[in-house]
């Protein structure tokens, strides 16, 4: 009886370190995304600068090699951004599986409201992408209480 009682606890304490290490890298990957839409966002007003200055042409023959270069730098990087990003957000959906769950079901739908909004020459909508800030911070706070009510 004490064994089986012993097994029970360790598949128990089993159980509960994996979800906790779900609910992490969930976390992880959460703020993965949020982080490179910001920065996609950061390297779209980089590019959006550099187009400013040529149309008003200050600059010199000179800067045109800088300017080429720094152009075709941030485009390339904003074209990894969004290929991170649609990796990141077909990860998210990988790992918010559960139908019922209304949390869940908010996070995805704020990665599809972001998804459709996402633009390499536009990047994303500050406010569509703060709100999303909320809304994972919301599901974290949820996934901790969750958590707290599961015995290690």
């Amino acid at each position: 009886m004490q064994k089986e009682i012993a097994e029970m606890q360790k598949n128990q304490k089993l159980f509960y370190e994996s979800q906790l290490e779900w609910a992490n890298d969930t976390r992880k990957l959460i703020a993965k995304f949020i982080s490179d839409s910001f920065r996609l966002n950061i390297i779209v007003k980089n590019i959006e600068s550099i187009h400013d200055r040529v149309l008003k042409l200050d600059f010199n023959k000179s800067d045109v090699e800088d300017i080429t270069k720094k152009t075709s730098d941030n485009i390339h990087k904003a074209g990894e951004l969004l290929s991170a990003l649609n990796e990141e957000a077909t990860m998210i959906r990988l790992y918010l599986f559960h139908k019922d769950d209304d949390h869940e079901k908010e996070v995805l739908n704020m990665i599809d409201r972001l998804e459709n909004d996402m633009n390499g020459q536009l990047g994303i909508d500050s406010k569509l992408l703060n709100e999303f800030v909320d809304v994972a911070r919301d599901y974290f706070n949820y996934q901790m209480k969750d958590l707290k009510t599961k015995s290690a």
